[in-house]
């Protein structure tokens, strides 16, 4: 039998639901002892009877010594000190020959038996972050996850164990302290810590946003399968860890970190989790969890640009009926219930969710095949331009210089003054902002006083793409980077002509880039749109956020 623990609040009811609903439909020979860290949790655990689960009270788990480290540590550095100790009691309560915690934002896609026979003889199983280069967090965070860590009941297993839980009674706080952060740093040394201790191989054992940028995802056979993209090598995904998932009451659901998640993650991975979610919305809307829930704001690039496009026009119609304009964003009616079962399953369907990209316009070319099917479609009249300043320390991404200009389907002449006041190494503009835009520079130049300096009419970097001497930008946040500049005060002016894309047009501009790229890596915003240094990248994630 498979033995497994995992701990979890109210406010995380609804994903500790799903993880143990995941782990019901995909393995037989199991039991999990989940440890409810509030009274509603252990509450609803109790009501509910889960099949092959062991509800396990704070009352019951929590002895003099931890009540003493309850009082000196926050909840989220208690939650990491008790992972050790959960493991240690059901080991000196239930004796069982191994046991495995289990993160409660983990979801399961095919048996995790297969990862624990990976052990062999071994008795500790570890798993390895696994880190996309970009995202390694190695130093901080530690190599290895405690997501699914495995010990067997045995005297290696066990002076691992214990050796842990003492150091976590110790120091356990989310900050970094001499080679220390949380519970999980402390694993770090373990495979010459202690004896038989196992690094897992599998690779669909650990899957996550930090490092599913390096697999393509498919389905096979109605089971999702991967493909590490540098070597060929397929498995069966095991698990995927929903780390940082969000439920806002503006915009989107999903993941909100830096990490960019590719069209299939959200397909074959993102779309079934939220699914459950949905299912599980009854059960837990009576304590205080998080819940999938219509959005209460959206903005109207959001809405109107990246998903209702994808509908039909009397869904469109529909959606409009129980959002209101106002300003640049939507807001829900009042009156309308926001755990509407039907509007939010439509979301879903439809791929509502917090990062999207040229991938949607995909979707939109299996809907839509004429131009007055998307006729109804909101289109910006104001635009906003602004610059950023490159300064000796780098950007300054919170101040920068911001205008409205009037936004034309027609090309128009513009000029744009930008008022500097202090020494720039350099500028990003962007033309319009949340705008898809064909932008022709004639005059970029710097003036102080009578002096003028001409700057190079080709940016360093961009991220559109040229037609001529025309720039096209068919996505939302069009960026032009000059840089190994050395400019006093003064003013940078920018003149040329512009106009704004509607939607049908960024649509049949995207259409167009996606049907002469063949490689599936080239569709994602990070493969063909971005073709520019890697500190734009990040520049557009941090736009992103805005």
């Amino acid at each position: 039998m498979q033995n497994y623990c995992t701990l979890f609040n109210s406010k995380y009811l609804s994903r500790g639901l799903a993880m143990l609903k995941s782990l019901e439909e995909n393995t037989k020979d199991y039991h999990v002892y989940v440890f409810g860290f509030d009274d509603d949790t252990y509450n609803v655990l109790k009501k509910l009877a889960l099949p092959n689960v062991t509800p396990i009270s704070m009352q019951e788990f929590e002895g003099e010594e931890l009540l003493k480290i309850k009082k000196e540590r926050t909840l989220q550095e208690y939650c990491w000190t008790c992972t050790s100790f959960s493991i240690s009691y059901v080991i000196s309560k239930y004796n069982p020959s191994q046991i495995t915690y289990i993160d409660s934002d983990l979801f399961f896609f095919s048996d995790p038996i297969r990862l624990l026979e990976e052990m062999g003889s071994s008795s500790v199983l570890l798993t390895d972050h696994r880190y996309t280069k970009k995202y390694d967090q190695s130093e901080e965070s530690g190599r290895y996850c405690v997501q699914f860590l495995s010990f067997k009941n045995d005297e290696s297993g066990m002076e691992a164990l214990h050796w842990w839980r003492d150091r976590c009674a110790e120091w356990c706080f989310a900050r970094h302290e001499d080679g220390k952060f949380g519970d999980q740093k402390y694993l770090d040394d373990w495979t010459t810590r202690f004896k038989r201790v196992h690094v897992l191989r599998h690779l669909g054992g650990g899957i996550a946003p930090w490092n599913s940028q390096q697999y393509d995802f498919f389905e096979e056979n109605g089971k999702l399968s991967g493909r590490e993209i540098e070597t060929n090598e397929s498995f069966p995904v095991v698990f995927h860890h929903f780390h940082d998932f969000k439920f806002p009451d503006e915009g989107a659901w999903g993941h909100s970190g830096d990490y960019y998640l590719k069209f299939d993650v959200y397909q074959f991975i993102y779309k079934k989790y939220l699914l459950k979610l949905l299912e599980l919305n009854s059960i837990c809307k009576e304590v205080k969890s998080d819940l999938i829930k219509l959005p209460k704001i959206v903005s109207k690039y959001e809405w109107e640009k990246l998903y209702l496009p994808k509908l039909s026009k009397a869904d469109r119609e529909y959606f409009r009926s129980i959002y209101q304009s106002h300003h640049s964003n939507f807001v829900l009616n009042d009156d309308f219930d926001r755990m509407d079962v039907s509007a939010i399953r439509k979301l879903i369907q439809f791929d509502f969710r917090l990062e999207q990209g040229y991938n949607d316009y995909q979707k939109i070319q299996e809907l839509v095949s004429e131009p007055n099917e998307l006729a109804d479609l909101w289109n910006q009249k104001i635009a906003r331009t602004s610059l950023y300043l490159e300064k000796e320390n780098g950007y300054d991404w919170n101040n920068y210089i911001s205008t409205n200009v009037n936004s034309s389907s027609e090309m128009k002449s513009f000029e744009i003054k930008f008022e500097i006041r202090e020494s720039l190494k350099g500028f990003l503009w962007m033309p319009m902002w949340k705008n898809s835009c064909a932008v022709r520079i004639r005059t970029v130049f710097h003036q102080n006083g009578g002096n003028k300096v001409e700057i190079a009419l080709k940016p360093d970097h961009t991220n559109g793409i040229y037609k001529e001497d025309v720039l096209y930008f068919f996505h939302s946040h069009a960026t032009l980077q000059w840089e190994r500049l050395s400019l006093s005060e003064g003013s940078i002016v920018i003149s040329g002509e512009w106009k704004s894309l509607n939607t049908w047009d960024a649509y049949l501009g995207i259409r167009g880039l996606l049907e002469s790229h063949g490689s599936k890596s080239e569709l994602s915003i990070h493969g063909l749109m971005v073709r520019f240094k890697s500190k734009l990248v990040n520049l557009y994630r941090r736009l992103v956020g805005k």
